[in-house]
């Protein structure tokens, strides 16, 4: 309550020439007042409620001291305190029949220095009723708060606890619980359960049966002098409730549950049920906008879901997808058509069709009909260009994109027809090539009787002659020359013809270790060194040892021709490694510091009949490849000015 608080300058009072004015004053104040002399206590002027409260006239309480009027435990401190006590104080009021009145008095001085205080008096039940009205007034704010914040959750559960907090508060109840129906556990009929609940030691079953729902399709009220009704009555009585009431939730043809709140004060039913079922229509408002959000969040699920696989689906065609608008403009590009044209989706988006398929009017010709609702499937041997201007061939297709009889889009389907081409291409080269093998080898093993011959006469023409004959450094060379042609032969039969290879285990430290040492000689002489590292408990390769040493013989060979001229050093490491879950490989690393293999080179070095040296056959690593193939392994190989390394993998025997 707002009172005069202070008034400055105020002189004198039996001096002061404006005392009606300030008697004025104090009949606008909604409270009995007295003004007091302090610290004597006396009384100078009452207002026309303090006359009323006490049945003393004006003058009579003019000529009082306050604790004639007032009683109260310690009244003098009350009176002498400064400041003035902030707080009201409870008293008795004697009033002019000696009746005694309880009553609340507060204190509020009108000058700096306390000489004059005004004291309110309120009857203790009218205060009562007026701190109780605005404890009402706030909680009802609150509530409406609680609600307006429910109703911003995202979470049913926390929605539906704040709305019930909003509940206890506009209504004052000690238990309240939600019950919405739901599928009973058995999967035939249906119960209601408790979906949220409040108050400690809440009486409340979690489970309803079905049947019990026809008590509630109508606000019930019960009264412990009314004969229980339901079971949730009959637990309400057990409990010594005062009362118990029950709202539906839903629309009148559809009722999804009900709210329920119960209490031990007794409160006015007509006031109760307004407030009731003003809070019921928030409960169905955030029950059924929890609803909605759950369906439309489930349908966005789905839609995610079905977008998914579509989009899975439309990036697993090996075909390219174009889709266009109405106005023949690219809406998007699967991957197919991305790779195949060279354009990102979010490139080609919003372009015209015939800025990104360039090169034929029969396209533009078979959309014109696509207009019309006709698909065009089979327009063939296309030729297309590529972003980067190359030309290709194609297989297009068009196809309307026809919703509810009305033109949605376009669908172009393009298979780029190179691969086949090339495919063809490829193939025709290797039977070119498997024939060329069977002919070489058929070659390479006539060619042998006729150099075999040769060199035997070779050899018969060097016994007869003297050695002194100038004519035995011509037959060295052209035996030298028969010697290098059957090596040829040889690697020829052998990269022709491959063999079928007897698997054995095979420890692939220990077989490069001993080959090394047959190598030492040559190593020496060309002043070349080698490390060797091998991870201790390698596991086995599965391989033929004889042809493992021809594949590390060439290899090793190579290395040292590689560094013969300066020296340098060939490291070898070898290790396992675990190339997915299931399998391990070993792997040999053969490192040289030579020269290495210019780049331009590197891709043709394991094709047959190729090679760098004067005196190569150029079928050295391919016949290593064809070795390493045939064991299941890879080679590769990386080069760079002043090193090699060739790194092989082989499939251990626990993986195969």
């Amino acid at each position: 309550m707002n009172t005069l608080s202070q008034i400055t300058g105020f002189p004198r009072l039996p001096r002061n020439p404006g005392i009606p004015e300030i008697q004025a004053l104090m009949e606008f104040l909604p409270s009995a007042a007295l003004l007091v002399e302090l610290p004597s206590g006396n009384i100078r002027l009452a207002n026309a409620r303090a006359t009323e409260m006490s049945a003393y006239t004006r003058e009579e309480l003019g000529k009082m001291k306050t604790n004639s009027l007032l009683v109260q435990a310690d009244l003098p401190a009350f009176l002498s305190a400064f400041p003035a006590p902030s707080e009201p104080v409870q008293a008795k009021l004697i009033t002019r029949s000696k009746s005694h009145l309880t009553v609340s008095i507060t204190r509020n001085d009108l000058l700096p220095q306390g000489r004059w205080s005004l004291i309110t008096i309120e009857r203790a039940e009218i205060l009562i009723q007026r701190q109780a009205e605005h404890q009402r007034q706030k909680n009802l704010i609150e509530s409406v708060q609680g609600i307006t914040q429910a109703l911003q959750q995202s979470q049913l559960e926390s929605s539906l606890h704040l709305l019930l907090e909003a509940t206890q508060k506009m209504t004052g109840a000690t238990s309240l619980c939600v019950y919405l129906q739901n599928l009973a556990l058995d999967g035939t009929g249906f119960q209601l359960s408790r979906q949220a609940s409040l108050g400690d030691d809440n009486p409340f079953p979690d489970v309803l049966p079905g049947q019990e729902a026809s008590h509630f399709r109508h606000t019930h009220y019960w009264m412990p002098r009314k004969r229980p009704q339901s079971a949730l009555d009959r637990v309400a009585r057990e409990a010594g409730l005062s009362y118990l009431i029950t709202t539906p939730l839903g629309q009148a043809h559809a009722i999804i549950g009900f709210v329920l709140i119960a209490g031990d004060d007794t409160p006015q039913p007509e006031i109760i049920q307004t407030q009731l079922k003003i809070l019921a229509d928030a409960f169905t408002a955030l029950i059924e906008q929890h609803s909605r959000i759950k369906h439309i969040l489930s349908s966005l699920e789905r839609q995610s879901l079905a977008q998914a696989i579509y989009e899975t689906i439309e990036n697993s065609i090996q075909d390219g997808i174009i889709l266009l608008d109405p106005d023949l403009k690219i809406s998007r590009l699967n991957k197919s058509a991305e790779i195949t044209l060279g354009y990102d989706s979010s490139e080609a988006q919003g372009f015209s069709v015939d800025a990104i398929l360039v090169g034929t009017e029969s396209l533009i010709s078979a959309l014109g009909i696509a207009k019309q609702g006709i698909p065009t499937l089979d327009l063939d041997n296309i030729h297309l260009y590529r972003r980067s201007g190359e030309a290709f061939l194609a297989k297009v297709g068009v196809i309307p994109s026809i919703v509810d009889g009305n033109l949605q889009g376009f669908i172009i389907l393009l298979h780029d027809l190179s691969e086949k081409e090339q495919i063809e291409a490829q193939a025709q080269q290797l039977e070119q090539r498997a024939l060329l093998g069977e002919v070489t080898a058929i070659f390479a093993h006539e060619v042998r009787n006729p150099i075999n011959n040769i060199s035997t006469g070779l050899q018969l023409m060097a016994l007869n002659l003297p050695p002194e004959d100038p004519n035995q450094e011509v037959i060295t060379r052209l035996q030298q020359d028969c010697d290098r042609l059957n090596e040829l032969m040889k690697s020829v039969l052998m990269f022709a013809r491959p063999t079928e290879y007897e698997m054995e285990p095979v420890d692939m430290g220990l077989l490069v270790s001993r080959l090394l040492d047959r190598f030492r000689p040559r190593m020496v002489s060309a002043n070349v060194e080698h490390h060797v590292q091998v991870e201790d408990s390698l596991p086995l390769v599965r391989g033929n040892p004889r042809a493992l040493e021809q594949v590390f013989n060439n290899l090793f060979t190579n290395a040292i021709h590689a560094m013969e001229e300066k020296g340098g050093t060939l490291a070898i490491k070898i290790h396992a490694i675990q190339s997915n879950a299931h399998r391990q490989k070993v792997t040999v690393d053969i490192g040289d510091n030579g020269p290495g293999i210019p780049r331009e080179l590197q891709e043709r070095i394991f094709q047959p009949f190729f090679t760098t040296k004067p005196s190569g056959t150029g079928l050295g690593l391919a016949i290593t490849k064809r070795i390493i193939t045939a064991h299941k392994g890879t080679i590769q190989v990386t080069s760079f000015p002043g090193g090699t390394v060739f790194h092989l993998n082989f499939p251990t025997m626990e993986s195969q």
